[in-house]
C-alpha cells in the first residue's frame, strides 16, 4: 500500500514537471521580443479631426513602428471609435464591444397657440352660431366689427368645444338687437336680454358668467376665462323672438 502511494506521488510529480515545461515553452513561443520605434510624428485623423491617443490612466501614448509596419495603441484607437475595451487576464483575451449611447429624445418646442378669431377657430362650434366676416352683419349703433358670431332667437344657445384647441381666454364685445313689429309690443323694445355662459363639466353646466344687456346699450367688452375649460355654452334669453346676440371681434387668446 505504501509502495503504491510512493509511485503515485512520483508519477504526479513527473506530470507536474511536464506540464510546467510545456507551459513555459508555450509562453516562450507566444511572447517573442521585438524591437520597435515610438514615432511621435505620426498623427491619426478620424473624420477630419486629430485623435488624442491616451492609455487607461489618461497618459498620452504614441504609435510604434516595427519592421516598417505602424502599430497603434488598441485602447486609444478603440475608445476613439466608440468601442469599449475589455481584458481577461486568465484567458489572455481582449474583447471589443460597441458602446451604445442612450437615445436622447429631442425636446419638442411646444409653442403656445397663436391668437385666433372666432371665424378662424379650429375647434367645434354649433351651427346655431352664425359666423360672419361681413361688417354690416355686425354693426351695432356706431360700432362695426370685422368678424364675429350672431346667435338668434328668444332662447338660443351655442356650444364651443375647446378640448382639442385650448385657449386661456375669449375676448369679445357683447351686444343685443331686437326687431319690433306688429306682433311685438314696443314695451319689450328696451327690456334687457340675459346672457349666460356656462362651463360643461361631466355633462353638467356650471354657470360662471351672467349679464343683462340692454338693446340700447353700447357693446360690452368682456374677457372670458377659458383656462382648464374643455367646453362652454353661451345662451341668451329674451322676451322677443327676433333677438340677436352679437359676439363682435371675438378672439381666442393663448
Amino acid at each position: 500500500m505504501k509502495l503504491f502511494s510512493k509511485q503515485l506521488l512520483q508519477y504526479t510529480a513527473l506530470i507536474g514537471i511536464a506540464v510546467s515545461l510545456i507551459s513555459d515553452k508555450t509562453t516562450a513561443m507566444s511572447l517573442n521580443e521585438v524591437t520597435g520605434t515610438r514615432d511621435e510624428t505620426i498623427v491619426v485623423i478620424k473624420d477630419g479631426i486629430e485623435l488624442e491617443l491616451k492609455d487607461a490612466r489618461g497618459l498620452r501614448v504614441t504609435p510604434v513602428t516595427i519592421d516598417n509596419t505602424t502599430y497603434l495603441p488598441l485602447r486609444a484607437i478603440s475608445e476613439n471609435m466608440g468601442w469599449d475595451v475589455g481584458w481577461d487576464n486568465d484567458k489572455r483575451t481582449i474583447t471589443l464591444d460597441e458602446v451604445i449611447q442612450p437615445e436622447v429624445k429631442e425636446e419638442v418646442d411646444e409653442k403656445s397657440p397663436e391668437p385666433t378669431t372666432l371665424t378662424d377657430f379650429g375647434g367645434s362650434i354649433d351651427k346655431t352660431l352664425m359666423l360672419t366676416k361681413v361688417p354690416t352683419d355686425l354693426k351695432v349703433g356706431t360700432m362695426q366689427f370685422i368678424q364675429g358670431g350672431i346667435l338668434k332667437g328668444s332662447s338660443a344657445r351655442v356650444a364651443i368645444d375647446l378640448s382639442k384647441n385650448p385657449y386661456a381666454s375669449l375676448s369679445t364685445y357683447l351686444a343685443v338687437k331686437k326687431t319690433i313689429n306688429s306682433t311685438n309690443k314696443a314695451a319689450y323694445a328696451n327690456t334687457p336680454v340675459e346672457v349666460r355662459i356656462t362651463e360643461v363639466i361631466n355633462g353638467k353646466e356650471v354657470s360662471y358668467f351672467t349679464k343683462n344687456i340692454y338693446p340700447n346699450d353700447a357693446p360690452v367688452h368682456v374677457e372670458l376665462d377659458l383656462r382648464n375649460k374643455s367646453k362652454i355654452k353661451i345662451a341668451l334669453k329674451s322676451d322677443v323672438l327676433d333677438t340677436q346676440l352679437i359676439l363682435g371681434d371675438a378672439i381666442f387668446n393663448p
